[in-house]
């Protein structure tokens, strides 16, 4: 069982007591202005994540050029950096008006905020490999799978959204337990690239699009984490995951 993966039982041994605790979070957002507004943001940020990710899948479906798409991508990714800068320049400000007050919400949000400037990221990284190609992608040998696990991280997008802007524990926790199934099924697909007769540039390029797609959902993952986790437990999949492909590099 990989170490990164959180568990069925790790999660009902912690479900009733960290429901309980994004409940009142989540209650707390609702009826503090300066926290619901951070809430509010958070989830508009998820939300451009989101319009950013189909936007270049569409490139990496070929239906449409990189060159047509690369201001909007871009725009998008330093919008939602921005984003992410506000939220936490709020947060340190929130805090420092009312020390001590509301320090676990404030933790969640700065967790899992840097989760959702990452998910950005990668959407942007795969299209710097579709440039990369030096074949169209749908000649790739293994497009149909990238198509699917893709399709399927767009689902789990949506259901990550719905779960933070709902406090729903039950979606987040099916969103935390389908992290160890895709993570096994693109390393399982990596080997095969890694272990097939494909040119070095299509092996490349395709290892690193399912590579991409497998953090994206990591991120999503531990964003849903924190409404079914205590706050101390949020990073520590993604951080050794971390080491992990340092590792294998």
């Amino acid at each position: 069982m990989s170490l990164h993966s959180t568990t069925s039982s790790n999660i009902v041994e912690t479900e009733k007591g960290s429901e309980n605790m994004f409940r009142l979070l989540f209650d707390l957002w609702q009826t503090q202005n300066s926290l619901k507004t951070m809430l509010n943001d958070f989830v508009e940020m998820l939300e451009m994540d989101s319009r950013m990710f189909s936007i270049v899948l569409e490139v990496f479906k070929g239906n449409k050029e990189r060159i047509d798409i690369h201001e909007d991508v871009y725009k998008r990714d330093v919008e939602i950096n921005r984003r992410e800068r506000s939220i936490r320049k709020s947060i340190l400000e929130h805090l420092t008006v009312h020390p001590g007050g509301d320090l676990p919400a404030s933790l969640v949000l700065m967790s899992i905020v840097k989760d959702a400037e990452r998910v950005g990221d990668y959407s942007k990284n795969i299209v710097e490999v579709a440039q990369a190609l030096n074949t169209p992608t749908k000649d790739l040998r293994y497009y149909n799978e990238f198509l699917e696990i893709s399709a399927h991280v767009t689902e789990i997008l949506q259901n990550t959204i719905m779960s933070i802007r709902e406090s729903d524990a039950g979606l987040a926790k099916e969103i935390v337990q389908d992290e160890s199934a895709m993570t096994k099924r693109c390393d399982a697909l990596v080997e095969r690239i890694a272990n097939s007769d494909l040119s070095a540039n299509e092996a490349v390029c395709t290892a690193m699009a399912i590579r991409f797609l497998k953090r994206i959902e990591a991120h999503l993952s531990n964003i849903a984490s924190s409404v079914v986790l205590p706050v101390h437990r949020l990073d520590g999949r993604l951080e050794y995951e971390s080491r992990k492909d340092k590792v294998s590099e």
